[in-house]
Parts: structure tokens; C-alpha cells; sequence
């Protein structure tokens, strides 16, 4: 199944190119939890949206949202990852796909 994110402040140019580059994507505490968490969108990217696609081997959490995926806890495939602003949860993906280039 295909995942996405749409472009956002979370979401940005920059961290569409990480993310590009490093082939994982992250994610810290959701608001209302303190877990950290990757969430995204099932399916593709509507047509016309700026955002990322991406394809995982990961199996989302079995909890989640009919619309929305998530990965959070100690399991196989999800990576503990930090860096100066924080902890955050972390998969592998393919198939990534950047459809927010930086405007030019």
C-alpha cells in the first residue's frame, strides 16, 4: 500500500529532501500523546497536492484511523532516532516520491 504526507509546516521542503536522501521517514509525539509516532495518509497523493508518497514493508499500528496509518512502539522495522529538537520514531520506505521541489 502507498502512504502520504501533504506539504505542511511539519512537512516542509527541507524535511522532503531528508527524507528523500535518508529513504526514512520520522516522527515525534502526535498532539494529545507522548509517544512518538510516524503518521501519514493511506493511498497516493491526490492529484495536484504537494506532498510525499512512499511505500513501506512496515506494517502500521493495527489501531489506527480508516484514513490514516501510524507506526509507534518497539517493534521490528521502527528505529529510534534523535537529533536537536528531539526523539522521534523512524521506518524505512521506498518508492519515495518528492512532489514538493523547492520553487525556483
Amino acid at each position: 500500500m502507498s502512504y502520504h504526507r501533504k506539504e505542511s509546516p511539519t512537512q516542509s521542503i527541507s524535511t522532503a529532501e531528508l527524507q528523500e536522501h535518508s529513504k526514512e521517514v520520522w516522527g515525534k509525539e502526535p498532539r494529545g500523546s507522548d509517544i512518538p509516532t510516524v503518521q501519514a495518509y493511506k493511498r497516493k497523493l491526490p492529484i495536484g497536492k504537494r506532498g510525499i508518497e512512499f511505500d513501506t514493508y512496515v506494517e502500521p499500528n493495527s489501531d489506527g484511523h480508516p484514513h490514516m496509518a501510524s507506526w509507534s512502539g518497539e517493534r521490528p522495522g521502527i528505529f529510534k532516532r534523535s537529533d536537536d529538537t528531539g526523539d522521534y520514531v523512524a521506518i524505512n520506505v521506498f518508492n519515495f516520491i518528492n512532489k514538493q521541489p523547492r520553487e525556483e
